[in-house]
């Protein structure tokens, strides 16, 4: 499902919209948002339990902060993040 935020600023002024402009919160618990300079704006929504399906692009980052691109173990086998 695409999801559209708007946010005014207040307490309870947070929406979010599918694609046809209609109002999914019942369909939430939560949404939070985080944004740190120099990196890709983060959304998370908390789903209540309901049928779903969701693509997206999951990257990894190490304990520095840093993406990681492969992972080798000690038996050589190694697994790759594109």
């Amino acid at each position: 499902m695409k999801v559209k935020i708007i946010a005014d600023g207040s307490l309870r002024g947070t929406r979010v919209v599918d694609a046809q402009g209609n109002d999914v919160a019942q369909k939430l618990s939560g949404v939070s948002f985080e944004h740190h300079a120099g990196q890709e704006p983060k959304i998370k929504l908390q789903l209540c339990l309901v049928d779903a399906s969701v693509e997206g692009t999951a990257k990894f980052y190490g304990p520095s902060g840093k993406a990681v691109k492969k992972i080798v173990y000690d038996d050589g086998s190694e697994d790759v993040f594109a």
